[in-house]
C-alpha cells in the first residue's frame, strides 16, 4: 500500500476477519487526497469533498460510507482521521447499524446511518466477504463502478 491507496492485489492479501486491515481499507476510501473537492463546489462549499465510491462486496452487498465535514461521522471535518461514519443505503438491512438509523419506521435500505463506528462498517464488510477487488479496480477504492453512491437512489447519471 502506498500513498493510502490499497490496489486489487493489497485487497487481496487482506486476511479474511481482519476487522483492523478491513478499517485500514474504508480509511483509504475515504482519504481525502482520493477524492479531492471540485474547485466550483469549494469555491461556495469550503470543505466539501467528492463522495467515496459505494463499498461494493464480494457477495453483492453494497452501501454508501462517507466522511467530511458534511456527513454524520467523528470528527466532523474533512481531514480524515474518522473513526465514525455516515452510512447510506445499505443493499439489504445491516442489524449492526439498526442503532445508527436515521430516523424511525422508514426502510433501512432507503435511509442513512450517523457516527457508525469504522469497526461496525468493517465487520458488516467482512460478513458479506469483504470488499470486492478486480484486477480493473485500483482502490483507494472501493470498485469504482458509480461514483456517485446516491446517484443510483435518486435516478441521476
Amino acid at each position: 500500500m502506498s500513498d493510502g491507496c490499497i490496489t486489487a492485489a493489497d485487497a487481496a492479501s487482506i486476511p479474511a476477519g481482519d476487522v483492523a486491515a478491513t478499517v485500514a481499507h474504508l480509511r483509504a476510501i475515504l482519504d481525502p487526497k482520493t477524492r479531492p473537492a471540485d474547485p466550483k463546489i469549494e469555491a461556495i462549499s469550503p470543505g466539501h469533498l467528492k463522495h467515496a465510491e459505494t463499498v461494493r462486496c464480494a457477495d453483492g452487498f453494497s452501501m454508501s460510507v462517507q466522511a467530511s465535514r458534511f456527513h454524520y461521522c467523528s470528527p466532523r471535518e474533512s481531514h480524515g482521521g474518522w473513526y465514525e461514519v455516515e452510512v447510506g443505503f445499505p443493499s439489504a438491512k445491516v442489524e449492526a447499524f439498526m442503532p445508527y438509523i436515521d430516523g424511525s419506521d422508514v426502510d433501512p435500505t432507503e435511509t442513512v446511518y450517523g457516527y457508525v463506528p469504522l469497526e461496525i462498517v468493517a465487520q458488516a464488510v467482512i460478513d458479506h466477504g469483504g470488499i470486492k477487488a478486480t484486477a480493473a479496480s485500483s482502490v483507494g477504492t472501493a470498485e469504482a463502478v458509480n461514483p456517485d453512491p446516491l446517484s443510483d437512489k435518486l435516478g441521476a447519471a
